[in-house]
């Protein structure tokens, strides 16, 4: 085989290697089985108030997210979306108070998120 033969070979080769690792690295990034506090089976507690239509507790496996726990509390139309961190990765018990939309007297908004 010619060089220039190898060389596209080598390239292609090293395409198809490149695309296997982004491909690996994005699977096991999206991967929920990263447990610190808690084993597998065990369920955390989460409890939540505020601006949800049903506060309560709820149970989960580590490494959901406050956005499954509260798809299922379901927020009211008074909650400040803006301030609720939907991301955050739930490993331990916690409690949560979702924050409202709030006016006082000047027309300003007080809010508060609070992680108990």
């Amino acid at each position: 085989m010619k060089r220039r033969e190898w060389a596209v070979i080598a390239l292609v080769v090293g395409f198809l290697i490149s695309i296997v690792m982004v491909a690996t690295l994005s699977e096991i990034r999206e991967k929920k089985d990263i447990y610190i506090t808690a084993e597998k089976n065990d369920l955390l507690q989460v409890t939540l108030s505020g601006a949800v239509k049903k506060p309560g507790t709820y149970f989960c496996k580590a490494g959901t997210t406050l956005k499954e726990v509260l798809s299922r509390a379901e927020l009211t139309s008074f909650a400040h979306r803006e301030l609720i961190q939907f991301k955050k990765v739930i490993y331990t018990s916690q409690n949560f108070e979702i924050p409202r939309k709030t006016g006082d007297n000047n027309g300003t908004e007080k809010n508060s998120f609070e992680q108990k």
